[in-house]
């Protein structure tokens, strides 16, 4: 089952990772801070700590009201067309 934006920003909330107060500062911390964990993961962790830093990217847009999975596709589809 792969969960929606929603179930994934709903987990956040329930686990008391986010509030209603969550600025988008906060956010952007909180991925800074995954991705040095990624920094000094291993091979057998790093997924996990890549996930991390996809969900709190779900959680994020959710809170800010954006369509992410639209967005990434919207982002594919031009980077498909680029020259560089």
């Amino acid at each position: 089952m792969k969960p929606t934006q929603k179930q994934i920003y709903d987990c956040a909330v329930k686990r008391g990772k986010i509030t209603k107060q969550t600025t988008r500062k906060q956010f952007l911390e909180a991925i800074a801070s995954e991705l040095l964990e990624l920094a000094e993961a291993n091979e057998f962790n790093e997924d996990l700590e890549m996930a991390d830093i996809v969900l709190i990217c779900y959680s994020m847009a959710e809170h800010r009201r954006i369509p992410l999975d639209e967005a990434i596709e919207h982002k594919h589809e031009y980077n498909l067309t680029r020259k560089d």
